[in-house]
């Protein structure tokens, strides 16, 4: 009878563990999260993407009731590409010269609202003119979220773990393959340069992802950049859990809310942040926002000439699953 009443303990106790680890995401080994992203959210499909509202949980979840939106609110702000705006969000494009230079993709029946000597130069996605864009729109948060979750799970490979107040140039070797950089946080002031650095012998191919929890602002004419051939379109930053809001800003103030910015600074990279919102104030982003939020309001606000840049064709090249996926999407629109 003891022996029996061990055993079945025994039993228990392994199954309890047993469901424990099976309720927890753990990762083997490293899982690159550009094979989701780029399954349809990726740089060769947008220059902007917002999700919805967005919860906290890990795996997070988006597409909630409540407004999350675009801004484009100053004079001359210029997306370079391709604009997702997810469910239940909207766009306001209100600046004189504020322009779009690609497809405005919304949720079916959302009417987005111009100002005077705005600009779309493509097509305006929204079942009421273009193609009813629900199912795209879907697909890139989805894969967007996934690989938000790949990258918040994925262990470090360097061992940087707070880059705080940087107003030097300070340079990060990377090699081939995954390069993963968990940082509590990622803050750049004046004169701070951020250079990621490929020292492998495949630089085209390598992928970095800076996971930041905490504060993530590049103000004052700072900068994150490449060298050794490394294409800006093969970093993620990964915007980790709520917190402040990202802030890209030529000036001083790392609300986003400087009244004259000294110049402006500049993120070459894709930026995912789910929970949290993004705003650039005398900007630029030469890659991709993905922006989320969890009240409802503005997830992505463009002020001070601020501006989210295309690729180059020779960059686009080398991100072969991009280009994969903006084929995809432009066939799916053929198709519908």
């Amino acid at each position: 009878m003891v022996n029996k009443m061990m055993l079945k303990m025994r039993f228990c106790v392994v199954l309890t563990v047993a469901l424990g680890l099976a309720s927890v995401q753990l990762h083997a080994t490293n899982v690159n999260p550009f094979t989701d992203l780029n399954n349809g959210a990726g740089p060769g499909s947008w220059r902007v993407l917002t999700l919805g509202i967005c919860t906290t949980v890990n795996p997070i979840s988006c597409d909630q009731t409540g407004n999350n939106n675009v801004s484009l609110s100053s004079n001359s702000q210029i997306v370079e590409g391709n604009v997702g705006v997810g469910p239940h969000g909207n766009i306001a494009l209100t600046g004189a010269g504020s322009a779009i230079r690609g497809d405005l993709d919304l949720q079916n029946g959302t009417i987005p609202s111009f100002g005077s000597g705005t600009n779309i130069f493509g097509t305006i996605n929204n079942g009421v003119s273009g193609i009813n864009a629900n199912t795209i729109l879907n697909t890139a948060v989805a894969s967007a979220l996934v690989a938000y979750n790949d990258a918040r799970n994925d262990a470090a490979t360097i061992g940087v773990t707070n880059i705080g107040n940087l107003g030097t140039t300070q340079t990060i070797n990377v090699g081939d393959g995954l390069n993963v950089i968990n940082l509590s946080n990622l803050t750049l002031t004046t004169g701070g340069n951020l250079v990621l650095n490929a020292t492998g012998t495949n630089p085209s191919t390598t992928t970095v992802v800076i996971n930041v929890t905490g504060t993530f602002t590049v103000i004052n004419d700072a900068s994150i950049t490449e060298s050794g051939g490394l294409p800006n379109y093969n970093v993620l930053i990964n915007v980790v859990g709520t917190g402040t809001g990202v802030c890209i800003t030529g000036g001083s103030s790392a609300s986003c809310s400087s009244p004259s910015p000294v110049g402006f600074s500049t993120v070459d990279a894709v930026i995912l942040s789910p929970d949290r919102t993004v705003a650039m104030d005398a900007g630029v982003v030469d890659g991709e926002v993905i922006a989320g939020g969890t009240t409802t309001g503005t997830g992505l606000t463009l002020t001070k000439t601020s501006t989210i840049d295309a690729p180059e064709p020779a960059t686009l090249l080398l991100v072969s699953t991009g280009l994969t996926s903006l084929y995809l999407r432009r066939r799916r629109r053929k198709l519908s």
